[in-house]
């Protein structure tokens, strides 16, 4: 670790002491880990959207309505009897090429079960092949990876805020990825902990000052 990373990450840690209502908590395993349909759902849905209302009902209705969907195969089969944009329900024409061609990606890789995807994931080298796909990049395969049990943080919109709030200046993804990273081995946690930390501090901040704005 250099000695601008080990200061950034020492200073995040100090940011974090002084927050009185942060609080570190340990994420649930995910649920539907092993069902491909409901995971890819959530990882092509994800981006730029707010979780709890748009994204988590779409992970649902997969799982409640397709649960033999586990497969890539079986999970392609529903999608073209039935149609992307549906089982999605989803008519953004860039969010359905994604998941198509992430099928698609898949069964070319021979990765059919949510085990065969953990153990691809498993390299940086098939890492960088999935980020080929236009519109799949560090965000989306390291939440994927959050989702599949990885300890490893996606850094989004939170916690760039929250970065930014602790005044560290970091030139990119990776900078900050590996800030929280670093900052979570001096906490003495999982990094996957902080990352979740983080993110349920920033989005309740942000909703009670969404009902501050609501109420006045």
């Amino acid at each position: 670790m250099c000695r601008v990373m080990t200061s950034n990450a020492l200073r995040l840690k100090e940011f974090i002491d002084t927050i009185d209502d942060f609080h570190l908590i340990q994420p649930e395993p995910c649920p539907y880990v092993n069902h491909i349909g409901a995971l890819f759902t959530d990882a092509i849905l994800q981006a730029g959207v707010n979780y709890r209302q748009v994204v988590w009902p779409r992970v649902s209705y997969v799982l409640e309505n397709f649960p033999y969907a586990d497969t890539v195969h079986s999970f392609a089969e529903v999608l073209d009897h039935y149609g992307v944009a549906n089982i999605l329900r989803w008519h953004n024409r860039e969010k359905t090429r994604r998941m198509q061609e992430l099928i698609c990606f898949c069964i070319e890789n021979n990765i059919d079960t949510a085990d065969e995807l953990t153990e691809f994931m498993k390299s940086d080298i098939n890492v960088e092949e999935l980020k080929t796909i236009h519109g799949i990049g560090d965000k989306t395969c390291d939440y994927m990876k959050r989702l599949l049990g990885f300890d490893t943080v996606a850094v989004d919109r939170h916690i760039r805020a929250f970065i930014e709030s602790a005044d560290i200046m970091c030139r990119n993804y990776y900078d900050i990825k590996e800030v929280v990273e670093f900052a979570a081995d001096f906490m003495d946690c999982a990094r996957r902990e902080l990352d979740y930390s983080i993110w349920t501090y920033m989005s309740q901040k942000e909703r009670k000052a969404y009902q501050l704005t609501f109420d006045f």
